[in-house]
């Protein structure tokens, strides 16, 4: 208890404490959730892209995970909210295909599809 607080006969709710996050606020917390974010990104992923569910999750983060579903809506949001990419496999060029050229011409393929 401070003296100013004792003086007037408040007690402190948490006393030497930080204060909860409900008493912060959106922005706060938002910048706190995501300073917490960029320090995992560079302590296990790659910088400048967003670590997925599995890799927070088994990083024991599941913190992280539900703080941003919270705040942002969903890992997504928050993807774009602070302009990270995403990991993906190459991509494909547009208007190609998974399947090799000429694929679906056999009558085989298209018996076993």
């Amino acid at each position: 208890q401070t003296v100013v607080a004792a003086a007037l006969g408040l007690g402190m709710s948490r006393p030497g404490r930080a204060p909860a996050a409900a008493e912060l606020s959106v922005g706060e917390r938002r910048a706190k959730l995501s300073a917490e974010l960029l320090d995992f990104i560079t302590a296990h992923g790659t910088v400048g892209e967003m670590p997925s569910t599995d890799a927070l999750q088994a990083a024991g983060r599941s913190d992280l995970l539900w703080g941003l579903r919270r705040e942002y809506g969903g890992l997504r949001a928050a993807r774009r909210a602070l302009a990270l990419r995403t990991r993906r496999a190459r991509p494909r060029a547009r208007g190609t295909s998974a399947r090799p050229r000429g694929y679906w011409l056999e009558w085989s393929v298209v018996e076993r599809a």
